[in-house]
């Protein structure tokens, strides 16, 4: 076995333990931390019994990320443990509402920032959760801690922690709409403050409320932005002068974080410079960080108002929170598999650390800093959000070795376009419908040489965004017959990775010919359960195509291996009205008006999905149309350029070019192909039964006689 395989099945093995511990084990964890009290997850601060908002808050946000995983986990016993999500996030808001602060945990710098940081995003995962919910109490905290910034950007000590700034980013962009609608109906209220503040804070208020959201965020955005590139440059300086009292990998790691938010920070050799630096500390042996300095907890929040006094316990973050907010940061770590190992150290410390009891019921983490090892809900849910967000990176690791090794292409580099592309009996229908709907996986296309079939696939990847792969017979014969089995193997097992990827499979019935036809019995029944284990991955899609359907071994068109299959022969009549129209469209300016009136007339007026056969009543048009059944596209689109273009307009006189559009003189008539004429009428008869699409299309909408006659004019 090659490096280049060893390397993709290590990846592969290690995504696969992460990705069935999360889908058995995760649940179980959570479910330790839940109060017998309430459904709320229990607390951290024993000793005063207070309920833990930022705790219930973290964990919640790690249940909104792990439903989609337990749905589709169908055996497992926890996927409807948790119904009750609205609860928590409901306690949380109340929480955060209420004047009197006895049973919950005190709002410090540090929680207050926790919470509003995840809350917005826990809230747009509430699917049932009303739009139009009050959040008046939320609205006013966040109004108060944005007042707070622009009076003294929370510099209540000298050098304050960039965690902060960054939690407080983080929570303005998520909040930015509200921020800015709050703005405009609350002028007063962000007008509000003490003599020395109101000048600053009424300037605010000028500037920003008349602007967007992203102008909202622009403007905290500004303000912090050098001071953390400042910080950068310090800690770099400091771990250079070898200052180990001052440097700290925390502080570099968020100052990080900020200076790399939307792109402002071009200097991606200092930004590579940092991330080497940052790994340079991690500890070999566990994976985790330096413990670092404490999180400043300079003011408090209380009846909705800052109160600025510092709490004397200070948090210390966890080197899980800080891995998280990295992994979480778009575009911060490109070169996935140069960090790769050092995740992977600290997993392994996760996994070494995780707490059982002697029945070997899991227990859940504790942080890492503390003597006591008592797992705690906070630390679960960090590091099950860590589990989550690794097996991610794994997961586009994989799949990127995958598309090397098949040369996938990216969605930018193929040139045909959905709307560029001729329908031919509803095809494009059909395939939107797969499209859009989740359930469906496959189509297998067949029709005639030229038709235009290998243009499908690349369209819907184009029109999804998606990577494109397409594979010929040859490449799995690329080492012989005796080899195509082993090859199909290796190349199966890099498709059902692919992620967000369109897979064409060009002349399938060269690698499973029917078996009635002479197709080899061993490579069929081998490569069929390909097929199904493909369709089972519903983030791809794949199309299959033939010249001959009655060449394609049947049992490959099975339910759970092909959802739609699909003829496509001559490109609709709809579809030769639109290259007429584009034709006209793109000719001579001089002609232009006159060809729409003597060839279109009213009808360039009207929607040509709208138009109906017998609307159409200039003879020319029509001739043309009834002409061109049985023609290619790119036939019917040279003709026509030929006959729109300049010179041919000023070698002929006008009534001899609508001749030849219209009657054509022979010319059209040559290149009508007789297999597209043979293949519609075939599709009468015995190729009808061989059609296949979803029964929750409406009758009228699959009537396949319909669907034929509708094709020509």
């Amino acid at each position: 076995m090659n490096e280049e395989k060893k390397e993709f099945d290590a990846l592969v093995e290690l995504y696969t333990e992460i990705k069935s511990f999360k889908l058995n084990n995760s649940a179980e964890i959570l479910e330790n931390f839940r109060s017998k009290r309430e459904p709320k997850f229990k607390l951290t601060d024993v000793e005063t019994n207070r309920l833990n908002l930022s705790s219930t808050t973290v964990c919640t946000y790690a249940l909104t990320q792990y439903f989609e995983l337990w749905d589709e986990n169908k055996k497992s016993e926890y996927k409807d443990e948790f119904h009750a999500l609205n609860e928590y996030y409901d306690f949380v808001i109340e929480g955060l509402k209420r004047t009197e602060t006895s049973e919950i945990e005190l709002l410090d710098e540090f929680s207050i920032f926790n919470i509003l940081s995840l809350l917005k995003k826990i809230q747009n995962e509430i699917k049932n959760k009303d739009p139009e919910e009050d959040d008046e109490g939320i609205m006013q905290i966040i109004r108060e801690l944005c007042k707070q910034f622009i009076k003294n950007e929370f510099a209540f000590v000298e050098n304050s922690h960039p965690f902060i700034y960054y939690k407080f980013l983080v929570m303005v962009e998520d909040w930015a709409q509200e921020i800015s609608k709050d703005i405009k109906e609350k002028e007063d209220e962000w007008k509000k403050g003490k003599d020395e503040d109101k000048g600053e804070l009424n300037s605010f208020v000028k500037e920003i409320k008349d602007k967007d959201s992203k102008e909202i965020f622009n403007y905290f955005f500004d303000r912090i932005y050098d001071n953390a590139k400042y910080e950068m440059y310090r800690q770099i300086a400091l771990y250079y002068a070898n200052d180990n009292t001052l440097f700290d990998v925390k502080r570099l790691i968020y100052s990080l974080l900020i200076v790399d938010k939307k792109d402002r920070y071009s200097n991606n050799l200092i930004k590579d410079k940092v991330l080497e630096l940052i790994f340079k500390e991690q500890l070999e042996t566990t994976g985790l960080l330096p413990i670092g300095h404490v999180v400043n907890t300079d003011f408090v929040i209380e009846n909705k108002q800052i109160n600025e006094r510092p709490v004397s316990a200070n948090p210390i973050l966890s080197s899980i929170e800080c891995f998280n907010d990295m992994l979480t940061h778009e575009n911060l770590l490109t070169d996935l598999e140069r960090y790769q190992e050092n995740f992977r150290l600290t997993y392994e410390w996760i996994m070494k650390r995780l707490r059982k009891i002697p029945d070997g019921k899991l227990l859940g983490w504790y942080a890492e800093y503390e003597s006591i090892h008592t797992p705690e809900s906070w630390v679960a849910g960090h590091t099950l959000l860590f589990l989550k967000k690794y097996c991610e990176m794994l997961s586009e690791l994989i799949k990127k070795s995958a598309c090397k090794y098949l040369q996938a292409k990216e969605p930018e580099e193929l040139a045909v376009t959905w709307d560029e592309l001729y329908d031919s009996y509803k095809i494009k229908e059909y395939i939107e419908y797969m499209r859009s709907n989740p359930k469906y996986s496959s189509s297998l296309i067949f029709g005639p040489p030229g038709t235009g079939k290998s243009t499908i696939p690349k369209a819907l990847a184009k029109r999804m965004k998606w990577h494109y792969v397409e594979l010929t017979p040859g490449i799995f014969l690329a080492k012989g017959q005796l080899n195509i089995i082993s090859e199909a193997n290796d190349i199966f097992k890099r498709l059902v990775r692919m992620k967000n990827t369109v897979i064409f499979f060009d002349e399938v019935d060269q690698l499973v010919k029917s078996r009635e036809k002479g197709g080899d019995e061993w490579i069929v029944t081998a490569i069929l359960p390909k097929f199904a284990d493909l369709w089972n991955q519903k983030e791809i899609k794949f199309i299959l195509v033939t010249n001959d359907i009655t060449e394609v071994d049947p049992a490959v068109m099975r339910s759970g291996r092909i959802d739609f299959i699909l003829p496509m022969g001559g490109i609709s009549w709809r579809g030769r009205l639109k290259i007429v129209s584009d034709a006209i469209d793109n000719s001579n300016d001089q002609i232009k008006e006159r060809l729409k009136q003597e060839i279109l007339g009213d009808i360039q007026l009207k929607q040509i999905d709208a138009i109906n056969k017998n609307s159409i009543t200039n003879e020319k048009l029509r001739r043309f149309l009834e002409r061109t059944n049985y023609v290619p596209a790119l036939e019917i689109k040279r003709i026509i350029e030929i006959l729109f273009n300049k010179d041919s307009w000023e070698e002929v006189e006008k009534d001899d070019l609508y001749n030849r559009f219209s009657e054509g003189k022979g010319e059209i008539r040559s290149y009508e192909r007789t297999d597209f004429r043979d293949f519609h009428e075939d599709l009468h008869g015995v190729l009808r039964s061989n059609i296949k699409l979803p029964y929750e299309i409406p009758r009228e909408e699959r009537d396949i006689i319909n669907i034929i006659e509708d094709n020509i004019f």
